[in-house]
């Protein structure tokens, strides 16, 4: 069975990839393999149906410091749209195990 909360986090998420940004890297983050790493994470949950293994928890944590590092330099609101929907869908993968305690500066709106 599907989880309902995370097809609507993935189908918001759903949206194009910003404009100008592929094969881009800021703080040497690659973001179109930001972006590719938690999309398979969520597609791989989403499709079995069951929680994330350790491995893909430890791959999630890595890319919420990812997107924490490159927020404030995203160039665009449209980036910072797209980003803060990707940043959600790997919290919401993580559910309590994910890390809250991060400079608000550095996160993006939930």
């Amino acid at each position: 069975m599907r989880d309902p909360r995370l097809t609507a986090l993935i189908q918001r998420a759903s949206r194009r990839f910003p404009r100008g940004l592929g094969g881009e890297e800021i703080h040497g983050i690659d973001l179109v393999l930001l972006d590719e790493v938690i999309a398979g994470v969520a597609s791989h949950y989403d499709r079995n149906s069951r929680p994330v293994t350790a491995e893909h928890d430890a791959t999630i944590l890595k890319a919420i410091d990812d997107l924490d590092r490159v927020w404030p330099d995203l160039p665009t609101d449209e980036a910072r749209e797209y980003f803060a929907d990707q940043r959600n869908i790997a919290s919401y993968l993580l559910g309590p195990r994910a890390d809250n305690t991060r400079p608000a500066r550095a996160q993006p709106p939930e």
